[in-house]
C-alpha cells in the first residue's frame, strides 16, 4: 500500500516537472510546436489569449503579436538598429536615392502558423530581414521606371502608393496586413544631382510661371473687348431708347401747336377713298 502511494506521488512529481504553462497575452496568438510524435511539426490552430499547458521536452511555444506594429528602417544608429538601415534604390536613369522608410503593419491571427511554419523565425527576425527586403525590392521595381525629377517631386507620393500594392498583393498569403507605408526623412541624392533637379525644378516654376502671366494678360485684353463691346451694345440701346422718345416727344409737340393755332372752324372740305366734293357754306341758323 505504502509501495503505491509513493509510485503515485512520484508520478504526479514527475507531471509537474515534464508539464510547462505558458501565457498568451492580449494582442498575441500563440504557436505550438511538436518536436516528436505523430503531430510533428506546427499545430495549424494558434492559441488563443490565455494560459495553455505543454510538454517543455517535446513542445515549444512561440508568442506572435497581432497588434499593429511599426518598425523604421533609418540612417541613424540612435533609431531602430544600431546600424544604418536607411533604403537605397535607383531611378530610371539610375540615380541612387537614399532615404528613410517607415511601415506599419499587422498580422492575421489565423495565417500566423503558415508564416512561422515558411520562416520558422520569431517576427522580429522575420521583419528584420525577409520584410524588408521585400520593400526595399518593390522600391527598387517601381523607381527603375520612373525618372529621378519624379520620384523627388510631384510623383513622390504615387511611387508610395505603388509600393504599398505590391506589398500587400505579395505580404498578404503570409499573414502580413500593410497598413502603411512612408518616407520619414527627405529624399538624400548624389549633391550634383541634387544641383541639377533643384536647377530643373526652378526653370519649370519660372516657365510656369510666365505662362500664367501670358494667359493672365490674354485673359485682361479679352475682358476689356468684352467691356467695350457690351459699352458699345449699351450705347446702341440707349441711342434707340433716346430716338423712339423724341420721335413720341415730337409728335405730342406737333399735337399741342395744332390745338394752339385752331379758330375752331371746321374743315369745309372732306375726302375718304372718294373723290372730293365742295362743300356749301354754314349759314348760322337765326
Amino acid at each position: 500500500m505504502r509501495t503505491a502511494r509513493r509510485m503515485g506521488i512520484l508520478l504526479s512529481l514527475s507531471f509537474v516537472f515534464l508539464t510547462g504553462c505558458a501565457s498568451i497575452p492580449p494582442g498575441y496568438v500563440g504557436i505550438k510546436v511538436n518536436a516528436l510524435g505523430r503531430k510533428k511539426g506546427v499545430e495549424a490552430k494558434p492559441i488563443g489569449t490565455g494560459r495553455v499547458a505543454f510538454n517543455p521536452m517535446t513542445e515549444t511555444i512561440y508568442r506572435f503579436p497581432t497588434f499593429m506594429q511599426t518598425v523604421n528602417w533609418t540612417m541613424s544608429k540612435d533609431e531602430g538598429a544600431a546600424v544604418d538601415q536607411a533604403m537605397r534604390f535607383n531611378s530610371a536613369e539610375g540615380a541612387q536615392i537614399n532615404v528613410d522608410v517607415s511601415l506599419a503593419f499587422t498580422l492575421d491571427p489565423e495565417k500566423v502558423p503558415v508564416l512561422f511554419q515558411k520562416f520558422r523565425r520569431p517576427i522580429d527576425e522575420i521583419v528584420a530581414t525577409n520584410l524588408r527586403s521585400q520593400v526595399r525590392d518593390a522600391l527598387n521595381v517601381r523607381a527603375s521606371t520612373m525618372p529621378i525629377v519624379k520620384i523627388y517631386g510631384e510623383e513622390k507620393g504615387k511611387l508610395l502608393e505603388a509600393v504599398k500594392a505590391d506589398l500587400i498583393k505579395k505580404l498578404e498569403p503570409d499573414g502580413f496586413r500593410v497598413e502603411m507605408l512612408s518616407f520619414i526623412s527627405d529624399l538624400r541624392l548624389d549633391p550634383k544631382i541634387q544641383d541639377s533637379i533643384t536647377a530643373s525644378i526652378a526653370a519649370t516654376n519660372q516657365a510656369v510661371a510666365a505662362e500664367n502671366k501670358v494667359r493672365e494678360s490674354k485673359a485682361l485684353a479679352q475682358q476689356k473687348i468684352e467691356e467695350a463691346k457690351g459699352q458699345a451694345e449699351a450705347n446702341r440701346e440707349l441711342q434707340a431708347s433716346l430716338t423712339d422718345t423724341m420721335v413720341r416727344w415730337q409728335q405730342v409737340q406737333n399735337q399741342k401747336d395744332a390745338v394752339t393755332k385752331w379758330d375752331g372752324k371746321l374743315p369745309t372740305v372732306s375726302g375718304d377713298a372718294t373723290p372730293m366734293i365742295q362743300l356749301p357754306a354754314m349759314t348760322p341758323a337765326k
